[in-house]
């Protein structure tokens, strides 16, 4: 008998490497990432036939705004970049549109052949935890291999204006504390204290005391416009309705 050798390598095969990278180190909220997963022939001699390239993007998750986990991306766009080798074809995908459904394809690779995606995700808007892929569990076959990608940073600002420059005994004040961010970040759990019953002024009788007897302190998100958002999906005043108590609380 005379034995013939497997001229042709399957998607098991050792010498087929899977990597998937991104140069981003940042993302906004609501914003892309762009990865490039390239699937490599390292053989010398064989042919690679229906290479299977499976990436479970429903399945990556990070943490949100709220301390849970969720999805990381709401949906992507796979295309192809680049590839090499005589004989070598990506495989069939729906190529440049917008899905929700993971990647799941079968390429054919040339000997030292290889191939280059390019995926596009588009960041879920309560996500603001690191989006790594590193699950290869299952039927997934295309791990990231770096540290993964942080949300941007918040830029927070605090301005607190008052309607009059003077006051009369007993008059009203009306103060405008304005808590904004115009980074590409969200900011979570940001305290927010004004101790109103802390402050003091010289009373008529010669003392120090209370600067205030009553006040009520009432909240409201705007967009950047400055109109009011009347069920703001993430940004969360702390407060709800009017409190008569020091202002004492965290915000999204």
């Amino acid at each position: 008998a005379i034995a013939i050798a497997n001229t042709v390598l399957d998607t098991t095969s050792t010498a087929i490497t899977r990597v998937k990278t991104t140069t981003a180190s940042e993302y906004k909220s609501g914003g892309t990432i762009e990865y490039s997963i390239v699937v490599s022939n390292t053989d010398t001699t064989k042919f690679a036939n229906n290479i299977s390239v499976t990436d479970l993007i429903s399945q990556i998750t990070a943490t949100t705004y709220s301390g849970t986990t969720a999805p990381a991306f709401k949906n992507w766009v796979l295309t192809v970049d680049s590839f090499t080798g005589a004989g070598t074809k990506p495989g069939d995908f729906n190529y440049g549109s917008t899905i929700s459904t993971d990647v799941s394809l079968n390429a054919d690779i040339a000997a030292q052949g290889s191939i280059t995606y390019k995926l596009v995700a588009t960041v879920n808007n309560n996500i603001t935890g690191t989006i790594l892929d590193s699950s290869s569990t299952g039927q997934d076959n295309v791990k990231e291999s770096d540290a993964g990608v942080k949300m941007s940073a918040p830029k927070l600002s605090v301005e607190k204006n008052v309607n009059t420059t003077e006051y009369i005994s007993a008059s009203e004040l009306i103060y405008t504390l304005h808590i904004g961010n115009d980074g590409d970040g969200i900011g979570t759990n940001i305290p927010v204290k004004d101790i109103l019953s802390s402050i003091q002024t010289d009373l008529i009788t010669g003392v120090t005391g209370s600067a205030y007897s009553t006040w009520q302190i009432t909240a409201k998100v705007l967009d950047s416009n400055g109109a009011v958002i009347s069920n703001p999906a993430i940004t969360n005043p702390g407060i709800s309705g009017t409190i008569t108590s020091d202002l004492n609380t965290t915000v999204t």
